[in-house]
């Protein structure tokens, strides 16, 4: 081969890597999220669920912001202590800790992570397997409490 058929070759090449590379983020990001309707003691919250590593990994990140009544819920197949960060989060969020259907916990105001600065890293002080993100001030508005039912609504 010569030198002019391999720069093609070579050429080709980076050009489809550069177009699987592309349709593998846009098709992440814009893979819909199933959604569940759930209450949490006696408020009803829309909730788009993160089931999968990559999901979960990426949660809210790159969004303006979360309509009220709407919220993201993580679940997990055992109760353990949940780490979370703000990556790349444009809004500050509520956190609700839940185990076994029950509010063991939740954090509230969590802020942005902030430009040079670190990321804003959140934990559960207690073992939870399942997670709700909402908007900040969710908790507060709606009397969120430790020990109210988190209830999956039947359709």
């Amino acid at each position: 081969m010569g030198h002019q058929t391999l720069k093609i070759i070579f050429r080709s090449a980076a050009f489809l890597i550069l177009l699987m590379a592309l349709a593998y983020a846009v098709h992440g990001r814009t893979t819909a999220l199933s959604e569940e309707r759930i209450t949490i003691g006696f408020s009803l919250l829309t909730v788009e669920v993160a089931d999968t590593r990559r999901a979960q990994a990426h949660g809210l990140s790159d969004r303006d912001s979360l309509e009220e009544g709407r919220g993201m819920l993580f679940r997990f197949s055992d109760a353990a202590v949940r780490n979370f960060w703000m990556k790349d989060m444009l809004f500050p969020l509520d956190a609700i800790w839940v185990r076994d259907a029950v509010v063991v916990g939740f954090e509230e105001h969590i802020p942005i992570s902030l430009e040079g600065t670190d990321v804003v890293r959140f934990s559960s002080v207690v073992p939870a397997d399942t997670v709700i993100e909402v908007p900040s001030g969710w908790i507060a508005r709606h009397g969120v409490h430790i020990g109210d039912r988190v209830d999956r609504v039947s359709e």
